[in-house]
């Protein structure tokens, strides 16, 4: 078997598309403000190392709502903030039978909802308990962990690293080194451009 590995925000998605999905969600309920509020005094105790990432993360999700239609009405709109040059990427994996392989720390209800648009991407990522996405379903899907549910992937599609050739794996940020350890062509996502290499930032 052969898959690509792409990250999701900043290197498919020219942004935060949790955050993003959040203020939309705002816009449509506003009187959910509170919720954002809350996440404000969240945030800071995160910043002044009270509160771990996993709690401030939960809190922002709050402010979400994993309804399919909204999600889908989400995308139809934020679609266009792909980056062409990693969802082109996608679309030739595909086309020569790789498997263009998201793993993201982002919520997988979310990112699940744009797979239309990236050649229909096999999703990993944080996953939320239906109804409820402040309330986490797995760990949060970043740095080693991203390895790890890799593996788990593997496992259920009953195949190993040795019989797995990974060709590239693309990312905007360090904090994937885990995932480039585990082999293929390191590439990465600067300012909306694809260039060869690990990011260094």
């Amino acid at each position: 078997m052969k898959v690509s590995i792409y990250d999701f925000d900043k290197t498919l998605y020219s942004g935060d598309s949790a955050r993003d999905y959040a203020l939309y969600c705002l816009r449509k309920r506003p009187w959910r403000i509170w919720a954002a509020v809350v996440f404000s005094i969240f945030c800071a105790g995160y910043y002044l190392g009270f509160i771990n990432k996993e709690t401030a993360k939960s809190r922002w999700y709050r402010m979400m709502d994993d309804r399919e239609e909204m999600v889908e009405a989400f995308w139809a709109r934020a679609s266009e903030k792909l980056i062409k040059a990693t969802a082109s990427l996608a679309r030739k994996d595909r086309e020569d039978g790789i498997i263009p392989l998201v793993i993201s720390a982002g919520p997988g209800v979310l990112i699940e909802g744009a797979r239309k648009y990236m050649e229909d991407a096999v999703v990993i990522a944080t996953e939320t308990q239906p109804g409820c996405p402040s309330k986490f379903a797995s760990s949060n899907c970043y740095g080693a962990e991203k390895v790890r549910r890799f593996m788990d992937w593997l496992t259920n599609q009953k195949t190993s690293m040795e019989e797995t050739q990974i060709i590239r794996v693309v990312s905007d940020s360090p904090a994937d080194n885990p995932l480039y350890d585990l082999g293929g062509k390191p590439c990465r996502i600067v300012d909306g451009s694809l260039t060869e290499g690990r990011p260094v930032r």
